[in-house]
Protein backbone atom coordinates (compact mmCIF):
# COMPACT_ATOMS: atom_id res chain seq x y z
CA UNK A 1 0.00 0.00 0.00
CA UNK A 2 2.86 1.90 0.84
CA UNK A 3 4.51 1.46 -2.53
CA UNK A 4 1.23 2.67 -4.26
CA UNK A 5 1.02 5.69 -2.04
CA UNK A 6 4.17 6.96 -3.06
CA UNK A 7 3.36 6.20 -6.50
CA UNK A 8 0.52 8.11 -6.48
CA UNK A 9 2.34 10.93 -4.85
CA UNK A 10 4.99 11.09 -7.48
CA UNK A 11 2.60 11.10 -10.21
CA UNK A 12 0.61 14.31 -8.35
CA UNK A 13 4.14 16.15 -8.17
CA UNK A 14 4.94 15.77 -12.01
CA UNK A 15 1.55 16.13 -13.38
CA UNK A 16 1.80 19.73 -10.82
CA UNK A 17 5.10 20.11 -11.79
CA UNK A 18 4.06 20.09 -15.89
CA UNK A 19 1.03 22.49 -15.51
CA UNK A 20 3.07 24.84 -13.36
CA UNK A 21 5.59 25.02 -16.63
CA UNK A 22 2.69 24.96 -18.98
CA UNK A 23 1.31 28.10 -16.75
CA UNK A 24 4.33 29.81 -17.05
CA UNK A 25 5.48 29.58 -21.13
CA UNK A 26 1.93 30.58 -22.05
CA UNK A 27 3.01 33.48 -19.49
CA UNK A 28 6.00 33.90 -21.12
CA UNK A 29 4.75 33.73 -24.53
CA UNK A 30 1.77 35.97 -23.81
CA UNK A 31 4.46 38.69 -22.52
CA UNK A 32 6.94 38.28 -25.06
CA UNK A 33 5.48 40.47 -27.52
CA UNK A 34 5.74 43.24 -24.98
CA UNK A 35 9.09 42.59 -23.87
CA UNK A 36 10.48 42.60 -27.49
CA UNK A 37 8.80 46.05 -27.99
CA UNK A 38 6.64 45.03 -30.43
CA UNK A 39 3.19 47.51 -29.07
CA UNK A 40 4.09 50.99 -29.00
CA UNK A 41 2.98 53.89 -26.70
CA UNK A 42 0.17 55.28 -28.11
CA UNK A 43 -0.43 59.37 -28.84
CA UNK A 44 -3.91 60.02 -27.95
CA UNK A 45 -4.84 63.38 -29.49
CA UNK A 46 -5.62 66.07 -26.86
CA UNK A 47 -8.88 67.63 -28.95
CA UNK A 48 -11.70 65.08 -30.35
CA UNK A 49 -11.19 63.71 -33.52
CA UNK A 50 -14.01 61.29 -34.43
CA UNK A 51 -18.06 62.62 -33.17
CA UNK A 52 -20.80 59.86 -32.75
CA UNK A 53 -23.48 60.38 -34.62
CA UNK A 54 -25.63 57.21 -33.50
CA UNK A 55 -25.14 53.80 -32.20
CA UNK A 56 -27.65 50.77 -32.72
CA UNK A 57 -27.92 47.14 -31.39
CA UNK A 58 -27.61 44.81 -33.96
CA UNK A 59 -30.38 41.79 -34.23
CA UNK A 60 -28.85 38.28 -33.48
CA UNK A 61 -27.17 37.27 -36.49
CA UNK A 62 -26.83 33.77 -37.94
CA UNK A 63 -23.97 32.49 -39.80
CA UNK A 64 -21.47 34.01 -41.94
CA UNK A 65 -22.75 37.43 -43.85
CA UNK A 66 -19.61 38.34 -44.91
CA UNK A 67 -19.16 39.63 -48.46
CA UNK A 68 -15.86 38.09 -48.79
CA UNK A 69 -15.45 34.33 -49.79
CA UNK A 70 -12.53 32.24 -49.00
CA UNK A 71 -12.32 29.49 -52.27
CA UNK A 72 -10.94 26.40 -52.63
CA UNK A 73 -9.91 23.63 -55.46
CA UNK A 74 -8.88 25.37 -58.29
CA UNK A 75 -8.50 28.81 -56.67
CA UNK A 76 -6.25 26.89 -53.57
CA UNK A 77 -4.25 29.87 -53.49
CA UNK A 78 -6.15 32.88 -53.06
CA UNK A 79 -6.61 34.57 -49.79
CA UNK A 80 -9.74 36.54 -49.64
CA UNK A 81 -11.56 38.80 -52.76
CA UNK A 82 -13.53 41.59 -52.62
CA UNK A 83 -16.31 42.68 -55.05
CA UNK A 84 -15.71 45.57 -57.14
CA UNK A 85 -18.50 45.90 -59.58
CA UNK A 86 -20.68 43.17 -60.91
CA UNK A 87 -17.47 42.33 -63.61
CA UNK A 88 -14.59 42.12 -61.50
CA UNK A 89 -13.35 41.84 -58.14
CA UNK A 90 -9.70 42.09 -56.67
CA UNK A 91 -7.86 39.26 -55.38
CA UNK A 92 -5.42 38.73 -52.78
CA UNK A 93 -3.48 35.57 -53.38
CA UNK A 94 -0.34 33.56 -52.08
CA UNK A 95 2.28 31.63 -54.21
CA UNK A 96 1.21 28.34 -55.03
CA UNK A 97 3.11 25.08 -54.96
CA UNK A 98 1.79 24.29 -58.43
CA UNK A 99 1.87 26.97 -60.21
CA UNK A 100 4.99 30.18 -60.70
CA UNK A 101 3.08 33.62 -59.86
CA UNK A 102 4.40 35.77 -56.57
CA UNK A 103 2.06 36.29 -53.76
CA UNK A 104 0.00 39.77 -54.17
CA UNK A 105 -2.72 41.50 -55.95
CA UNK A 106 -5.17 39.73 -58.87
CA UNK A 107 -7.87 41.03 -60.55
CA UNK A 108 -11.00 38.38 -60.22
CA UNK A 109 -13.39 37.84 -63.47
CA UNK A 110 -16.70 37.56 -61.58
CA UNK A 111 -18.64 35.96 -64.97
CA UNK A 112 -16.25 33.43 -65.33
CA UNK A 113 -15.41 32.54 -61.56
CA UNK A 114 -11.64 32.96 -62.78
CA UNK A 115 -8.59 34.33 -61.32
CA UNK A 116 -6.60 36.56 -63.81
CA UNK A 117 -3.33 35.13 -63.24
CA UNK A 118 -1.83 37.23 -66.74
CA UNK A 119 -0.66 39.90 -64.39
CA UNK A 120 -0.04 40.51 -60.59
CA UNK A 121 -1.60 43.82 -59.58
CA UNK A 122 0.45 44.32 -56.49
CA UNK A 123 3.21 42.45 -55.60
CA UNK A 124 3.37 41.58 -51.90
CA UNK A 125 6.79 42.42 -50.21
CA UNK A 126 6.45 39.60 -47.39
CA UNK A 127 8.76 36.95 -46.23
CA UNK A 128 8.38 33.38 -47.29
CA UNK A 129 9.51 30.98 -45.11
CA UNK A 130 6.86 28.54 -45.18
CA UNK A 131 6.50 25.04 -46.46
CA UNK A 132 3.68 25.31 -49.11
CA UNK A 133 0.71 26.50 -50.06
CA UNK A 134 -1.25 25.62 -47.02
CA UNK A 135 1.07 27.08 -44.53
CA UNK A 136 1.29 30.14 -46.50
CA UNK A 137 -2.83 30.34 -46.39
CA UNK A 138 -2.56 30.64 -42.69
CA UNK A 139 0.51 32.51 -42.44
CA UNK A 140 -0.98 35.40 -45.12
CA UNK A 141 -4.55 35.82 -43.60
CA UNK A 142 -6.04 38.93 -43.97
CA UNK A 143 -8.73 41.42 -45.21
CA UNK A 144 -10.29 43.59 -47.58
CA UNK A 145 -11.55 46.85 -46.70
CA UNK A 146 -13.14 49.30 -48.53
CA UNK A 147 -13.30 53.34 -48.30
CA UNK A 148 -15.52 54.37 -51.24
CA UNK A 149 -12.55 54.66 -54.01
CA UNK A 150 -9.87 53.26 -52.02
CA UNK A 151 -8.94 49.68 -51.11
CA UNK A 152 -7.18 48.49 -48.08
CA UNK A 153 -5.79 44.91 -47.19
CA UNK A 154 -4.39 44.42 -44.08
CA UNK A 155 -2.65 41.33 -43.07
CA UNK A 156 -3.74 39.95 -39.70
CA UNK A 157 -0.38 38.06 -38.65
CA UNK A 158 2.03 41.14 -40.37
CA UNK A 159 2.33 44.60 -39.78
CA UNK A 160 1.12 45.23 -43.59
CA UNK A 161 -1.06 47.33 -45.30
CA UNK A 162 -1.86 47.94 -48.58
CA UNK A 163 -3.91 50.44 -49.90
CA UNK A 164 -5.71 50.21 -53.41
CA UNK A 165 -7.37 51.97 -55.46
CA UNK A 166 -10.35 50.39 -57.18
CA UNK A 167 -8.43 48.98 -60.12
CA UNK A 168 -5.91 47.55 -58.45
CA UNK A 169 -3.10 50.32 -58.80
CA UNK A 170 -0.99 50.48 -55.26
CA UNK A 171 -1.70 53.90 -53.59
CA UNK A 172 1.03 52.64 -50.71
CA UNK A 173 2.33 49.80 -48.81
CA UNK A 174 2.39 50.94 -44.93
CA UNK A 175 3.75 48.61 -42.11
CA UNK A 176 2.23 49.85 -38.74
CA UNK A 177 3.87 50.47 -35.69
CA UNK A 178 2.32 47.45 -34.27
CA UNK A 179 4.91 45.49 -35.79
CA UNK A 180 4.89 41.42 -34.82
CA UNK A 181 7.76 38.83 -36.70
CA UNK A 182 6.82 36.76 -39.39
CA UNK A 183 4.60 34.22 -37.63
CA UNK A 184 5.68 30.55 -37.38
CA UNK A 185 3.78 27.77 -38.91
CA UNK A 186 4.34 24.45 -37.43
CA UNK A 187 2.78 21.04 -39.37
CA UNK A 188 1.27 18.48 -36.89
CA UNK A 189 0.71 15.39 -38.13
CA UNK A 190 -1.57 16.09 -40.93
CA UNK A 191 -2.21 19.97 -40.33
CA UNK A 192 -0.55 23.10 -39.97
CA UNK A 193 -1.61 25.57 -36.97
CA UNK A 194 0.24 28.52 -35.79
CA UNK A 195 3.23 28.51 -33.23
CA UNK A 196 1.79 29.52 -29.95
CA UNK A 197 3.95 32.15 -28.74
CA UNK A 198 5.73 32.82 -32.27
CA UNK A 199 2.64 34.64 -33.91
CA UNK A 200 0.73 37.33 -32.81
CA UNK A 201 -2.22 38.60 -34.38
CA UNK A 202 -1.53 42.11 -35.39
CA UNK A 203 -4.19 44.60 -37.37
CA UNK A 204 -7.98 43.85 -37.22
CA UNK A 205 -9.17 46.68 -39.78
CA UNK A 206 -8.29 49.82 -41.82
CA UNK A 207 -9.90 52.30 -43.91
CA UNK A 208 -8.26 55.55 -45.79
CA UNK A 209 -10.11 59.10 -45.99
CA UNK A 210 -8.19 61.85 -47.69
CA UNK A 211 -4.39 61.22 -47.12
CA UNK A 212 -4.84 59.53 -44.05
CA UNK A 213 -5.00 55.44 -42.93
CA UNK A 214 -6.67 54.71 -40.22
CA UNK A 215 -5.86 51.34 -38.38
CA UNK A 216 -8.01 49.39 -35.93
CA UNK A 217 -4.89 47.24 -33.94
CA UNK A 218 -5.24 44.24 -32.48
CA UNK A 219 -2.38 44.81 -30.06
CA UNK A 220 -3.79 48.00 -28.56
CA UNK A 221 -4.16 47.82 -25.00
CA UNK A 222 -8.07 47.27 -24.29
CA UNK A 223 -10.20 49.87 -23.81
CA UNK A 224 -13.49 48.18 -23.41
CA UNK A 225 -16.57 50.11 -24.82
CA UNK A 226 -14.58 51.97 -27.23
CA UNK A 227 -12.59 51.46 -30.48
CA UNK A 228 -8.91 52.61 -30.51
CA UNK A 229 -7.45 53.79 -33.51
CA UNK A 230 -4.77 54.59 -34.80
CA UNK A 231 -3.86 57.30 -37.53
CA UNK A 232 -1.49 57.01 -40.05
CA UNK A 233 -0.09 60.00 -42.71
CA UNK A 234 0.10 57.59 -46.33
CA UNK A 235 2.17 60.36 -48.00
CA UNK A 236 5.09 59.82 -45.03
CA UNK A 237 3.54 56.47 -44.26
CA UNK A 238 3.81 58.15 -40.58
CA UNK A 239 2.16 57.37 -37.20
CA UNK A 240 0.35 60.65 -36.07
CA UNK A 241 -1.88 60.02 -33.17
CA UNK A 242 -4.74 57.62 -31.96
CA UNK A 243 -8.28 58.36 -30.47
CA UNK A 244 -10.83 56.38 -29.18
CA UNK A 245 -14.42 55.66 -30.17
CA UNK A 246 -17.07 54.87 -28.03
CA UNK A 247 -19.56 52.36 -28.46
CA UNK A 248 -22.74 51.22 -26.87
CA UNK A 249 -21.22 47.55 -25.84
CA UNK A 250 -18.19 46.25 -23.64
CA UNK A 251 -16.61 45.54 -27.50
CA UNK A 252 -12.88 46.42 -28.78
CA UNK A 253 -11.04 46.05 -32.09
CA UNK A 254 -10.76 42.56 -31.85
CA UNK A 255 -14.90 42.32 -32.06
CA UNK A 256 -15.25 44.27 -35.54
CA UNK A 257 -16.48 42.53 -38.57
CA UNK A 258 -17.02 45.25 -41.23
CA UNK A 259 -16.49 48.97 -42.12
CA UNK A 260 -18.24 51.43 -44.36
CA UNK A 261 -17.08 55.13 -45.31
CA UNK A 262 -19.53 57.34 -47.05
CA UNK A 263 -17.42 61.00 -47.57
CA UNK A 264 -15.54 61.42 -43.83
CA UNK A 265 -18.80 59.45 -42.33
CA UNK A 266 -17.56 55.85 -40.74
CA UNK A 267 -19.40 52.93 -39.56
CA UNK A 268 -18.01 49.95 -37.46
CA UNK A 269 -20.29 46.76 -37.23
CA UNK A 270 -20.13 44.00 -34.62
CA UNK A 271 -22.07 40.75 -34.08
CA UNK A 272 -23.41 43.29 -31.72
CA UNK A 273 -23.75 47.16 -32.39
CA UNK A 274 -23.48 49.56 -35.16
CA UNK A 275 -21.88 52.99 -34.27
CA UNK A 276 -22.28 55.36 -36.97
CA UNK A 277 -19.20 58.63 -36.48
CA UNK A 278 -17.86 61.36 -38.42
CA UNK A 279 -14.02 62.10 -38.91
CA UNK A 280 -13.45 65.65 -37.52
Amino acid sequence: MKVKNNSRWLYVLVLGATLFISMVYLFISHERIRTKNYVFTRNIADSPKAEIISTETMPAQHGNNSKYKILVGDKECLIKTITIDSMNSLAAMVKSDSLSNPAGIYRYDNVRNKVDMSECLVEFDLPDQYDDTAQRLLAYDGVFFESEDIITFNFLLFPDIYVLTKDGRLVTHLKTKDGAPAPHVVKYKKFNTLDQGNAYYTNAASFAIGEKLYVLSFLCPKQLGKYTIDCYDMGTKSYEYSFYVENDTEEDNTFVREIKVAGNIVTITTVKNRTKFKIL
